[in-house]
């Protein structure tokens, strides 16, 4: 079990991180409450959502760490406008990203199987028009892009079946390659993923883990087995990091976000749509 806010601010801050396993006997996470009506009630409920979102933080030693994740979060955990995200998080929390003044360009949208649609776009901060992210009080005004994926959360994880998911839209560039889930085991393969961050090219990256059925979305997460990197001065595959959660009723698509390890400290990160054909 990793608190990932603090895991976040640790990492930015140059310090590792240990992960524990949760004991069997422990109280499950319960993300599947309604902010307002469940469904099928006379009024309107605010579902829950999975919002993937990577950013760039500038050090106080003039470096830069650029970081990631996906989480589902609940109604009153989150603010959209026409497809918009506006803030994650909330005054207090461990974690909270606000647009503020930032203008934002949206990247595009698509229609996943149950009709609902999902988003993507970026934040582009300016000194005068800073977007905010802030990890356990601590506040990073001066940001570079921050990118978003988004889409209505899963409330209830297949039982059944085999799906494959491929690259759909967001931050990464050239997207390949395949991710695969067995709703039956639980397991979720990454299948020679392939993408462009900047000038760096990323190919063959493959890695297995495995959704927790108690998180309405399915969220997982774990580290690649393998892969390599054009451009990168030490890319370390088993170090580098990804996380995703469901979105669609049916579980129709995934939000994906990795970090990577390129070498000399530097860091690389973002965020992608995965769908069901």
């Amino acid at each position: 079990a990793v608190d990932t806010a603090r895991a976040l601010a640790a990492l930015a801050a140059g310090q590792s991180v240990v992960t524990v396993p949760l004991a069997n006997n422990a109280e499950p996470v319960k993300t599947t409450d309604y902010t307002i009506n469940p469904p099928g009630s006379s009024t309107s409920f605010v579902p829950n959502l999975v919002a993937g979102i990577s950013y760039t933080v500038a050090l106080a030693s003039g470096n830069q760490v650029h970081l990631a994740n996906a989480a589902e979060w609940k109604g009153d955990s989150y603010r959209v406008s026409s497809g918009v995200l506006e803030s994650l998080g909330a005054v207090g929390s461990s974690f909270q990203a606000q647009r503020g003044n930032a203008a934002n360009v949206p990247g595009g949208n698509v229609v996943l199987g149950d009709g609902a649609t999902a988003y993507w776009g970026s934040w582009l901060s300016a000194p005068t028009a800073s977007a905010t992210v802030t990890v356990s009080g601590v506040s990073s005004p001066a940001l570079g892009p921050v990118d978003y994926v988004l889409a209505d959360a899963t409330r209830q994880m297949p039982g059944s079946g085999t799906a494959v998911f491929t690259p759909s839209g967001g931050s990464l560039t050239q997207t390949s390659g395949q991710i695969a889930v067995n709703f039956v085991t639980r397991g979720v393969e990454l299948r020679n993923l392939g993408f462009n961050i900047g000038g760096l090219v990323f190919s063959g990256l493959n890695g297995a883990s495995t959704y927790d059925a108690r998180i309405a979305s399915g969220t997982f997460g774990g580290n690649y087995t393998s892969g390599t990197c054009t451009g990168c001065s030490g890319f370390t595959p088993q170090g580098s990091s990804y996380n995703g959660s469901f979105v669609g009723r049916n579980a129709d698509g995934l939000v994906f976000s990795t970090i990577l390890l390129t070498g000399a400290g530097g860091t690389a990160s973002g965020v992608h749509l995965f769908k069901q054909p």
